[in-house]
């Protein structure tokens, strides 16, 4: 017990066996080391491999509901806004959930995502928004309802989108993006609440859901 430890706390080590001791731990590392250092690739590449995973999976469920919640009207905004705040509880831990390639460009100049992984995620995530237009195509008989609305001009309709998609954007970066706020278990809620907002602000100008 107590006595143990005071007599090896206590306990005369020569210089020489100190010595021997460190030289036997150093030996250990250096054989460990080669195989942690040949092993960190695979490790990457199986993080790397989990976010795409997830913003695929994220980004194919969010846009298979803007797909199809055309018919349901004026509900349509809140069903949107549901399904992101959703997806991001879902994978926001695992891939920072951006679902979006305005996102993930914002995100890579702030410095939070390597050039190689924003590649990666906009392959991703356009392969998932093209399979969710499929999708809803397959399921509804009709193409999702990504135009102007009636009377507005392609360019003004667009500049709309510009906008909301920016403000998006400033809220992701200052809540997914920002160590203060990140780990927080509500900063999810604050991801629908300005799509939401956007796509009843817009909806006479519609042209997509803030997502190139």
């Amino acid at each position: 017990g107590m006595a143990a430890k005071v007599r090896r706390l206590t306990t005369y080590i020569p210089p020489q066996r100190a010595a021997a001791r460190s030289g036997q731990a150093s030996s250990r590392l250096r054989a460990i080391g080669p195989n942690c250092h040949s092993a960190l690739p695979f490790v990457v590449g199986m993080a790397l491999a989990a976010k795409l995973l997830t913003e695929l999976v994220g980004t194919f469920l969010f846009v298979s509901v803007i797909a199809l919640a055309g018919p349901i009207g004026p509900l349509a905004p809140l069903a949107i806004g549901g399904a992101l705040m959703v997806m991001v509880y879902m994978g926001g831990h695992v891939s920072g959930a951006h679902y979006n390639p305005a996102v993930s460009l914002a995100v890579f100049l702030r410095g939070k995502l390597g050039a190689t992984e924003l590649v990666s995620y906009w392959a991703v995530q356009l392969l998932a928004a093209a399979l969710a237009f499929t999708f809803g195509y397959l399921v509804s008989g009709h193409s999702g309802g990504i135009h102007p609305g009636k009377g507005v001009a392609t360019l003004s309709a667009l500049a709309v989108d510009f906008v909301f998609a920016l403000a998006l954007t400033i809220v992701v970066l200052n809540v997914a993006a920002h160590r203060a706020t990140q780990r927080h278990p509500v900063s999810g809620l604050a991801f629908g609440p300005p799509l939401l907002a956007a796509a009843v602000a817009r909806a006479r100008h519609a042209v997509g859901c803030l997502t190139p």
